[in-house]
């Protein structure tokens, strides 16, 4: 039914008025629930993992294919800004404001000041191990400059890498959500 300090209060049904404690550590909870918990992450990786290689291929197909179209399409979904043509990357850029620039250290320098301005708390800069490609996606039907990175984020199961993005427009980070989830990260 619920915890008290490191005891499980248990009952017959949710309705009953006769409950019991018994310690966690007596109980396999936790294996169970790390169990259950190590299923969902391993769903929620191929999950993310899966939208990202569409990603990468729609992104693909937009280079190949750039000269078919003269404007941005709300079908295109993602575009990889450094494999684009000057032209394409200048009507992105009166919609959405210049491309984020990168710093000498290869890091987003707006995604820095972002983080450094307590815009979001879970990522740690000295703890990204992969700064990706910016790139003009469509989320939600809104367009943005994104960038993404790779971190570890550590929760009560363990430490494990996270993917989160930045959603970018007009020299300013809009949000940060998860890459697979969309999900907003704290």
């Amino acid at each position: 039914l619920s915890f008290s300090g490191n005891h499980l209060i248990i009952a017959p049904s949710a309705q009953s008025k006769i409950r019991g404690q018994i310690l966690i550590d007596d109980t396999d909870y936790k294996e169970i629930l790390g169990s259950e918990y190590e299923k969902y992450k391993k769903r929620k990786r191929k999950l993310v993992m899966t939208q990202r290689h569409r990603a990468r291929l729609i992104a693909a197909a937009e280079e190949k294919n750039f000269n078919t179209q003269s404007i941005p399409s709300q079908s295109v979904t993602i575009a990889t800004a450094s494999k684009l043509p000057k032209a394409r990357i200048a009507e992105y850029e009166n919609r959405i404001g210049k491309i984020p620039k990168r710093g000498n250290d290869g890091r987003v320098r707006l995604m820095v000041s972002s983080r450094m301005g307590g815009e979001v708390s879970e990522i740690k800069l000295n703890e990204i191990s992969h700064w990706g490609p910016i790139r003009y996606e469509i989320v939600d039907g809104q367009p943005y400059w994104t960038g993404t990175v790779t971190y570890n984020t550590t929760s009560l199961f363990g430490t494990f890498p996270t993917e989160a993005m930045a959603l970018m427009r007009n020299d300013k980070v809009i949000d940060w959500l998860y890459t697979g989830s969309l999900e907003e990260v704290p």
